[in-house]
Formats: structure tokens, C-alpha cells, sequence
């Protein structure tokens, strides 16, 4: 009788054993995850706050420039312009980007000559700039729906690749020699 209590007795001690060893593995497991969790949304903040950063950079660099009168404008700061342009665009996410866009836009940098009736008129040139993946236009706030304006914007010989300008206006715009593969251009004016 003690025999075949020692066996029961040993038999449940190597279970209990073996399910301790099941809840250390498992916990093991979940601390790896939750350090895998913890880092990635480290590398994400890091990543966000260095596209900050440049972001931050290119708006310090070039806000004497932009400031400026087109006509005001020498070949040396649309040359400064284009560069500085170019390389935030390589570095920064798309949403950056547009921001990027809108605001030479706003500053009357991308404009169709035609379009602003002034044949001197300079812009920058972004040919070769990659807006791939962008998306343009504004999404419903509240009731109202607001929409992007970019008439006359002129960008020839870019990478517009699944872009979107949903909720834009384009009137006046052209867009030469661009890849447009899988861009949406429905809802625009």
C-alpha cells in the first residue's frame, strides 16, 4: 500500500513539475513579447521624432527663402529650394510630405506659369520627386466636407504611384510626364 502511494505521490509531483514548468516557459513567452511590444513602440516614437526633426530642420533652413516674392527669387534659391525640397521629401512619411507640398504651394512655388499669368514667373522644380503612397485632400470634419485646393499646382516628372487627391481641386493643374499608376483623382474639381 505505501508502494503504490509513493507511485501516485511521484506521479503527481511530476505533474505539478511539469505544469510549473509549463507557467515558467509561458511566462518567459509573454515577458519576451511584452519587451518586443515595448521596443517596437520605441523604435516607432524614435522614428516619428527623427521625421520630426527633419521635418523641423527643412522649415528652419528655408523659412527666409519662402518668405520671399517669387519674383524675388534668384536661380540660387530655387536651387536651394529644390535640394533642400528633394532630400526632407526622401526622409520624411507621406503625410509630411503633403504637408511639404501644401507648403510651397501656399507659398506660390509650384505654380503653372499659365495658370498665375506671369510668364516670368519661377517655381521650383521637383522633377524626380517621389509622392508615392500621398494622400492629398482633406476627409470629412463634422458636416462639412473641406476641400484641398491646388489649382494651378504644377509637378512634372514626379512619382505619384497610389497617391490620392480625393476632395481636391486640380483646376488649371498638369501633371507631366508623371507615373500616375494607381493614383485616385475621383471626387476632384
Amino acid at each position: 500500500m505505501i508502494g503504490a502511494f509513493k507511485v501516485i505521490q511521484t506521479i503527481h509531483d511530476s505533474r505539478n513539475l511539469q505544469l510549473d514548468r509549463d507557467a515558467e516557459y509561458q511566462r518567459r513567452m509573454d515577458d519576451k513579447l511584452n519587451i518586443n511590444i515595448e521596443r517596437q513602440h520605441g523604435d516607432i516614437r524614435a522614428t516619428e521624432l527623427r521625421i520630426q526633426q527633419i521635418y523641423d530642420k527643412f522649415l528652419s533652413e528655408t523659412q527666409e527663402t519662402l518668405r520671399k516674392s517669387t519674383e524675388d527669387l534668384t536661380e540660387a534659391d530655387l536651387i536651394f529650394l529644390r535640394a533642400r525640397t528633394l532630400t526632407t521629401i526622401e526622409q520624411v512619411d507621406p503625410k509630411r510630405k503633403v504637408y511639404l507640398i501644401e507648403l510651397l504651394y501656399d507659398s506660390r512655388l509650384l505654380y503653372v506659369s499659365e495658370y498665375v499669368g506671369n510668364m516670368n514667373y519661377r517655381s521650383v522644380d521637383l522633377e524626380g520627386v517621389d509622392l508615392s503612397n500621398c494622400e492629398f485632400g482633406r476627409s470629412n470634419r463634422g458636416d462639412t466636407m473641406k476641400m484641398m485646393n491646388l489649382n494651378g499646382i504644377r509637378l512634372s516628372r514626379a512619382f505619384l504611384r497610389n497617391s490620392s487627391f480625393k476632395h481636391v481641386n486640380l483646376i488649371g493643374s498638369t501633371f507631366e510626364h508623371c507615373d500616375l499608376t494607381g493614383t485616385n483623382f475621383t471626387d476632384k474639381q
